[in-house]
C-alpha cells in the first residue's frame, strides 16, 4: 500500500471508506456481526484505517472482548494524523482536522473504559488523561478518571476529576453522584449527602443516587430514611439490582429479616451472579431457622465457590460448611477483593529496639459485647512496662460501662469511627504501632482494609473472627494445638502462634446476678432434665436439630431451652420439632436480658448441648464459669474445635465426643446416669478458678510472649513462622 500512487491510493482508500460506511450503517442498527465484516474488509484493503480500526475496537468492546478492543485502539492510535485524515474524502481544512483531534481523544477514551474492566487501572487512568490533554473540554473522561481513582482508594485524585466534569458541564448528574461517593468513602457524610441531593436534583429518576445516598444514611445509623432512599430508587427503576441489595442490608439491620430475604431474592433474580449475594441470602434465612432450600442453594454454593467465583464471605461459610479448605478458598475471594486496588502508603518502618513494644487493638466492639467480655480483664493485666496499648475504635461512640472500663485500660483511645481504613492505618504508623491486632476479622463492622494498608510491620488476627482470614496482610493468628492441629496448618493463611492451653482469653470479673432464679419464673418445669444451649439461632444447622431432637426422644420429660433471637425463628423450630416428632412445647426459648441475669439462667439447666460446624465460643465459657457442664461434637475447622479447646483447658475431655453417634450417646447417657454428670459437674466447680481457662493473669503473660517472639523475630528480619508459647505458670502473679 505505501509504493500506491496518486490516483490509485485515492481509488483504494474510496473502497475502504465505502466499506466502512456500510459498516457503520449496519453498526447502528445493532448488527454488530455484520458491521465487524465490513471494518475487516476496509482493514484489509489499509491495515492502518483509523477509523476502521477504532470502529473495530468499539464493536470488540461492545461484545465485552476487552482485550482484542484494546488491541484495536492501540493500533488507531498508532495512526500517523496527517495519513487518518486522507482516509476521509473531502476533509482537508482545519476545522475538520481538529474534529479529527477529538476523534483521537474518543479513542483514548474507549480504551480506557476497556482498560478499566480488563483492571489495567494505571493505564486507564493514562488513557484517559491523554483524551482530556486532546480535548480540553471532555468532562466525560474527567467523570471516569475520577471512577479509576475511586478503585484505587485515592478519594482526593477522584474529587479533583469530578469537580473539573463539574465545572465543564453543571448539569452533569452523574458527576455529582460520583462524587459523592467519594466524600462518602472519605466519611465526610454531609457533603456526600448535599451532593446526591444535588445529582437527584438535576436528574430526580437518578435511581442509583438514591440507593448510594441510603448507603452514606445507613453509614451515619439513619437506618429508616435509609430504606425509603432505596425504596424511592425502586420506585424509580425496579430493575436496579444494587438497590434491593442494598434495601436488604437495611432491613436486616432493621431486624426485618423476612423482608431482608425479598430484597436479596429479587438482587439475585435481576443479577444472578450478584457478588456475595447468594452467601447473604443463606445467611439471613439461617438467622429465622429457615432451611427449607438449604441444602440445594448450598451445593450451588459450593460449585461456584470451587470455581473461584465471588458467592460467599468467608464468615457466612463458617456457618454452613465444616470444611478448611473450602473456608480457606472462600476467605481467600474475599481478601483479595478488599485489596483489589490497594496501593502502598510508604515504607514500613525498619526493626527498631523500643522500650515498649506498642501494640494496636482494632475493634469496633469497645462496648458492651461478647467479645469485650472475654478480653476487658487482658486489657487491664498488661504489662505496661513492656507494653503500650492503642486502643482503635471503629464503632459509633458509645458511653457504657464496659467502654468507660476500657478507656481506663489502654494508653491512648482513639474514636476512629470518621476516617477512612487508609487514614487509620496512616494513623496507626505515626503512633508507632508494632503489632497490630484484627479483633474483627470478617465479622459486622470490620475494616480489613485497614490491615491491607499494613496499619504496623506486623500483623495478627485474633479472637472475633475463628478462620483464616485469607490474606497476604495478616501475617499471624492466635490459637491452641486443639484448634489448629498441624495437620491443619495448611489451611491457614497465617503462621500460628500456639498458646500453650486455650486461645481464649476470659474476664473473671463477669457481672454477677443477685437474685436467685427458680425454674418456674423462666419457663422451665421443675423436675425435667433441660438440655441448654444459648447459641444464637444461626449457628443451629439442620444436622444438629436432627440430632438434638433424636435426644429428646429418647430422653423422656427432657426439654430443650433455646436463646429467642426471632419469633419467626423460634415458631420454625417448634414446627420442625414436630415434623421430628417432638411435641413444639419441649422446646422452651428464652428471651434477651441484661448479662448478669443471663449468666444465672445458666445455674437453671443440666447440660449445654453445642452446635457444629459453628460451635459456642463466649456461650461456652459463660456456662463453664457458672457451672454447667458442656457438651460438644468436635468437627474440622476453627469454629468447630472452639468448644474442644475450653473443654482440654477444663480438663474436661470426656465431654469432647468424635461424630453424631457419640455426642448423641453421651448427651443421653449423661441424662441417664445423673452421678455420673454431678461427678462432671463437681470437678468443674473445683477446676474452674485453677484451670488455665480462667487465670487471666496466666494467660496474659502467654500471649505477651507470643507478642514479644513475633516482634524478636521482626527485629531479626525473619519471616513470620509458627511457634508455640512454653507454658511458664511460675511466671505469673
Amino acid at each position: 500500500m505505501n509504493k500506491m500512487k496518486g490516483s490509485a491510493l485515492n481509488k483504494a482508500l474510496l473502497q475502504a471508506f465505502n466499506f466502512l460506511s456500510q459498516g457503520l450503517t449496519q453498526h447502528r442498527s445493532g448488527q454488530l456481526e455484520a458491521a465487524l465484516v465490513n471494518y475487516a474488509k476496509a482493514l484489509k484493503i489499509e491495515p492502518r484505517h483509523f477509523d476502521a480500526l477504532y470502529l473495530s475496537g468499539v464493536v470488540a468492546a461492545q461484545r465485552l472482548q476487552y482485550q482484542q478492543a484494546i488491541v484495536f485502539f492501540d493500533q488507531a492510535v498508532s495512526v500517523n494524523k496527517d495519513f487518518a485524515l486522507m482516509q476521509r474524502p473531502g476533509i482537508t481544512d482545519v476545522r475538520k482536522k481538529k474534529q479529527l483531534s477529538e476523534d483521537y481523544a474518543q479513542v483514548y477514551y474507549n480504551r480506557g473504559i476497556a482498560l478499566k474492566q480488563t483492571h489495567q487501572w494505571r493505564l486507564a487512568i493514562d488513557s484517559y488523561e491523554k483524551a482530556i490533554a486532546l480535548k480540553a473540554d471532555y468532562y466525560e473522561a474527567h467523570n471516569n478518571c475520577g471512577n479509576v481513582y475511586r478503585l484505587f482508594e485515592q478519594w482526593d485524585p477522584a474529587i479533583i476529576h469530578y469537580d473539573r466534569a463539574i465545572v465543564l458541564a453543571p448539569h452533569f448528574a452523574e458527576a455529582h453522584g460520583n462524587r459523592a461517593i467519594a466524600l462518602q468513602k472519605k466519611r465526610q457524610w454531609r457533603e456526600a449527602l448535599a451532593g446526591y441531593d444535588e445529582a437527584i436534583a438535576l436528574k430526580p429518576d437518578y435511581a442509583e443516587a438514591y440507593t448510594n445516598r441510603g448507603v452514606a444514611l445507613q453509614e451515619c445509623d439513619r437506618w429508616l430514611e435509609a430504606l425509603a432512599n432505596h425504596d424511592e430508587a425502586i420506585r424509580q427503576d425496579p430493575l436496579l439490582a444494587e438497590a434491593h441489595y442494598n434495601r436488604a442490608n437495611t432491613q436486616k439491620e432493621l431486624k426485618n429479616i423476612p423482608q431482608a430475604i425479598q430484597s436479596y431474592e429479587a438482587a439475585l433474580r435481576l443479577k444472578p451472579d450478584y457478588e456475595f449475594v447468594l452467601g447473604l441470602l443463606l445467611y439471613a434465612k439461617r438467622e429465622l431457622c429457615d432451611w427449607a432450600e438449604e441444602t440445594q442453594a448450598l451445593g450451588l454454593l459450593v460449585d461456584r465457590l470451587n470455581e473461584g467465583r465471588k458467592v460467599i464471605s468467608g464468615l457466612s461459610l463458617l456457618l454452613l460448611k465444616d470444611d478448611p479448605a473450602l473456608q480457606k478458598k472462600a476467605a481467600q475471594i474475599w481478601a483479595n477483593d478488599i485489596g483489589l486496588g490497594i496501593e502502598s502508603i510508604g515504607v514500613l518502618p525498619s526493626p527498631a529496639n523500643p522500650p515498649q513494644i506498642t501494640l494496636g487493638y482494632f475493634s469496633a466492639d469497645f462496648k458492651n459485647h461478647a467479645t469485650t467480655y472475654l478480653m476487658a480483664e487482658l486489657f487491664e493485666l498488661h504489662d505496661k512496662s513492656r507494653f503500650r496499648l492503642i486502643a482503635f475504635s471503629l464503632g459509633p461512640p458509645i458511653k457504657d460501662a464496659m467502654s468507660d472500663r476500657l478507656k481506663g485500660a489502654f494508653d491512648v483511645f482513639i474514636e476512629a469511627r470518621g476516617l477512612s481504613e487508609q487514614e487509620i492505618a496512616t494513623l496507626s504508623r505515626e503512633h508507632g504501632v508494632d503489632i497490630a491486632i484484627d479483633l474483627k476479622g470478617y465479622t459486622y463492622e470490620s475494616q480489613p482494609k485497614i490491615f491491607a494498608f499494613r496499619a504496623a510491620p506486623i500483623q495478627v488476627s485474633y479472637l472475633g473472627y475463628p478462620g483464616t482470614m485469607g490474606a497476604d496482610f495478616m501475617d499471624y493468628i492466635i490459637a491452641d494445638k486443639v484448634l489448629i492441629p498441624e495437620s491443619l496448618q495448611c489451611h491457614y493463611t497465617e503462621k500460628v502462634a500456639y498458646l500453650p492451653h486455650s486461645y481464649q482469653v476470659n474476664d473473671r470479673q463477669r457481672p454477677r446476678s443477685t437474685t436467685r432464679l427458680e425454674r418456674q419464673a423462666v419457663g422451665l418445669p421443675q423436675g425435667a432434665f433441660v438440655y441448654c444451649c444459648f447459641n444464637n439461632n444461626f449457628k443451629i444447622s439442620p444436622a444438629t436439630f436432627d440430632g438434638w431432637m433424636r435426644v429428646l426422644l429418647q430422653v423422656q420429660g427432657s426439654v430443650l431451652w433455646l436463646l429467642e433471637t426471632y419469633p419467626t425463628a423460634s415458631e420454625n423450630l417448634r414446627q420442625a420439632a414436630a415434623l421430628r416428632g417432638v411435641a413444639p412445647e419441649r422446646l422452651i426459648f428464652a428471651s434477651h436480658r441484661p448479662l448478669a441475669e443471663h449468666l444465672s439462667r445458666y445455674e437453671l439447666a443440666d447440660l449445654f448441648i453445642d452446635t457444629l460446624p459453628y460451635n459456642a465460643h463466649t456461650t461456652a465459657s459463660d456456662a463453664l464459669w457458672e457451672g454447667l457442664p458442656v457438651l460438644t461434637l468436635m468437627g474440622q475447622s476453627f469454629a468447630a474445635r472452639v468448644a474442644a479447646s475450653l473443654l482440654y483447658a477444663m480438663d474436661l475431655p470426656e465431654l469432647v465426643t468424635q461424630g453424631q453417634d457419640a455426642f448423641e450417646d453421651m448427651a443421653i447417657t449423661l441424662a441417664s446416669q445423673p452421678q455420673q454428670l454431678q461427678a462432671i459437674r463437681q470437678k468443674l466447680k473445683r477446676f474452674r478458678l485453677a484451670s488455665p481457662l480462667f487465670d487471666t493473669p496466666r494467660f496474659t503473660r502467654h500471649l505477651e510472649r507470643a507478642y514479644e517472639t513475633m516482634f524478636m523475630r521482626y527485629q531479626d528480619h525473619l519471616l513470620p513462622e509458627h511457634f508455640y508459647v512454653p507454658d511458664e505458670p511460675g511466671a505469673c502473679p
